[in-house]
């Protein structure tokens, strides 16, 4: 059902699952390892380099393999990137859901890329 070929209901479902999985290694090894290149597995930057440009191949097989709306794809990941930058820029991560906040943006109307910054700063 998941395989890489023809055949399956959702092919490169499996691949794309196995690439993101050793990413997630790399990224566990530099966090083990606070932050140093130089690791017994080998050198971390260009392992990082190597699974992220697999993990991107993986994502193009699957989009364009299972037929899926490469611009929806696009909508979603420039919108998380407008909210990741604007956490970096400012220093920031998702404030507590628990504290009331009505948003007069109206984003959900408009569209994502026209959230406040108050909604981008929550993670809305």
């Amino acid at each position: 059902m998941f395989g890489i070929g023809r055949k399956h209901k959702w092919p490169g479902f499996s691949k794309l699952n196995e690439e993101c999985g050793e990413l997630i290694q790399v990224i566990g090894k530099f966090m083990g390892s606070d932050g140093e290149i130089n690791h017994w597995s080998g050198n971390l930057l260009d392992k990082l380099y190597e699974e992220m440009g697999d993990v991107q191949a993986a994502i193009w097989l699957v989009t364009d393999k299972c037929k899926l709306d490469h611009r929806r794809i696009l909508t979603q990941a420039t919108y998380k990137l407008k909210r990741f930058n604007y956490w970096f820029d400012n220093d920031t991560t998702v404030v507590s859901l628990n504290e009331k906040y009505e948003c007069t943006c109206t984003f959900g109307n408009r569209g994502r890329e026209d959230m406040c910054d108050e909604c981008l700063k929550r993670g809305h």
